[in-house]
């Protein structure tokens, strides 16, 4: 693993291997771009859409959401709320 002292040593490259939990399956991680000073506040501005369920997304688009798209949504916003509250 590649990493930069004066970036903290956030880790620059470096390849994880996991599968069930175990290091066994390849992915890597490159940094593609790295500045040192503060950071923009853009990246800092609070988020202007609205979360909606995959069923409205498509739909809003002309297409159709596979069922698991909507339960596989419900069930992550459900984990959502129960650590944050509703947003």
């Amino acid at each position: 693993m590649w990493v930069a002292p004066v970036l903290h040593c956030y880790p620059l490259d470096g390849h994880h291997f996991y599968t069930d939990g175990k290091e066994t399956a390849f992915k890597v991680k490159t940094v593609t771009k790295a500045m040192v000073g503060d950071p923009v506040g853009v990246n800092f501005d609070p988020l202007t859409g609205t979360e909606v369920p995959p069923s409205v997304f498509w739909s809003a688009i002309e297409r159709t959401a596979f069922p698991q798209n909507e339960t596989a949504y419900n069930r992550d916003k459900a984990a959502r709320e129960s650590i944050w509250g509703s947003r």
